[in-house]
């Protein structure tokens, strides 16, 4: 029999007791240093024993618990809700903190700028800069769109299936799907995706 040593990567959950977000990667960092870890036993019984490193700092999106309740960082400024950065004013709209949340708001272009197709794309442009985390796992592997009850949301789709909601068009915004879905044909055919249709 031989016995195989492996240098693996593995998804873990952990709870750390801290003032802040920076402290507790500072704790994180100092104990998962070739920390002595168990992970239950083999068949036979014998434990299952390793040594565990964390050789980065873990970023805010990882965040999804604070004090057992569910919590994510803003996109906008990355305060984490449940922190006294979050804020208490006013409410928090699609992961945004409640202060991003009203800026999204005021730098929502009036309906009838999104008739001239350069003003959308030059917005399109600008929000995907803002709302998409700048590492190449989140590069868009492909564009679409979504008619909803009041808005034509345009999306980003990355190469692992999660959904980036650039831009909203209100639906009553002439011709606002042949807009959205201009858009997206465009940028499908930058990156060699098959254009968008509609039926």
């Amino acid at each position: 029999m031989n016995k195989y040593a492996f240098d693996l990567k593995l998804d873990v959950s952990l709870r750390v007791e801290a003032k802040s977000y920076a402290e507790a990667v500072k704790i994180l960092r100092e104990k998962l240093n070739c920390a002595e870890a168990n992970f239950g036993a083999w068949d036979n019984g014998d434990p299952i024993e390793g040594e565990a490193s964390l050789n980065y700092d873990p970023p805010k999106d990882d965040i999804y618990e604070v004090n057992g309740d569910p919590a994510c960082a803003c996109p906008g400024c990355g305060a984490i809700e449940g922190e006294p950065e979050w804020g208490t004013v006013g409410d928090g709209f699609d992961g945004y903190c409640p202060s991003c949340a009203d800026k999204r708001e005021e730098q929502t272009v009036e309906p009838e700028s999104y008739t001239d197709r350069d003003v959308l794309e030059q917005r399109v442009n600008a929000m995907l800069d803002r709302e998409l985390p700048n590492e190449p796992e989140n590069t868009p592997h492909a564009w679409d769109f979504a008619t909803g009850e009041d808005y034509v949301e345009i999306e980003a789709v990355t190469a692992d299936d999660v959904l980036y909601g650039i831009a909203s068009i209100p639906l009553d915004t002439p011709h606002a799907e042949t807009i959205a879905e201009t858009i997206c044909n465009a940028h499908n055919k930058e990156i060699g995706q098959v254009p968008t249709e509609r039926t």
